[in-house]
């Protein structure tokens, strides 16, 4: 308890010091809210409209034996008349976009 006041008598003599920590934190506190925030909605959650996320497969080609390259539309269109094995197919594109504030 002795330690809690010292702390608050400190504070009340140095207003501009506990205005500034105070602010600090709340900014830390907004930063790792927007930060999760952004990870939830888009790496955690499902996407709008795939009712069965389990059974989801991504299809592309790879690039010199890693990753995936992009597909051409006419690619994914012929993936899609002549798939016999899938109920249906999307096509998505994701690229990084810099973000202007």
């Amino acid at each position: 308890m002795h330690l809690l006041i010292t702390a608050l008598r400190s504070l009340v003599r140095s207003p501009r010091y506990a205005l500034i920590a105070g602010s600090l934190i709340a900014l830390g506190i907004g930063a790792c809210t927007t930060v999760f925030s952004l990870f939830d909605s888009l790496l955690v959650r499902d996407r709008p409209g795939i009712t069965q996320p389990a059974q989801v497969v991504d299809i592309g080609r790879a690039q010199r034996g890693r990753g995936f390259d992009n597909l051409a539309f006419p690619d994914y269109t012929d993936f899609r008349a002549g798939s016999k094995t899938l109920s249906d197919l999307a096509a998505y594109r994701f690229e990084p976009a810099a973000a202007a504030w």
